[in-house]
């Protein structure tokens, strides 16, 4: 069986680019050690999730 990670990208109102773009590398480098085939990332245009 192969596991991928499907991220997807969604940044709330309270966290800087800077360090939303730093967790989701952290996520894939995670998913990576823990050997997941596959990393995919959703698309959104435009705006912010609020939460």
């Amino acid at each position: 069986m192969q596991i991928g990670l499907f991220h997807q990208m969604w940044a709330t109102p309270n966290i800087e680019d800077r360090e939303f773009f730093a967790q989701t590398i952290a996520d894939v480098q995670l998913a990576e050690t823990l050997g997941f085939e596959s990393c995919s990332f959703g698309e959104h245009h435009f705006r912010r999730m609020s939460m």
